[in-house]
């Protein structure tokens, strides 16, 4: 199962390295950001952490939380 893990977590570290943007929102109006943020389980909270630094990078304009 951890292994599992960590290939999600490295396929959006691959996603994000290579420009894509946790903030445009999908076909339900719903960001990859707030989809990541309602995770509950270590590797959710992990992939939200990375997902929120590279908006706060990136646009500066996420709040801190």
């Amino acid at each position: 199962m951890e292994d599992w893990i960590e290939r999600s977590f490295a396929r959006v570290k691959i996603l994000v390295d290579t420009g894509a943007t946790p903030l445009p929102p999908g076909s339900m109006q719903i960001t990859p950001l707030q989809r990541a943020q309602k995770r509950k389980k270590s590797e959710g909270r992990k992939v939200y952490k990375l997902l929120l630094n590279n908006a706060r990078i990136r646009y500066d304009c996420v709040g801190k939380g």
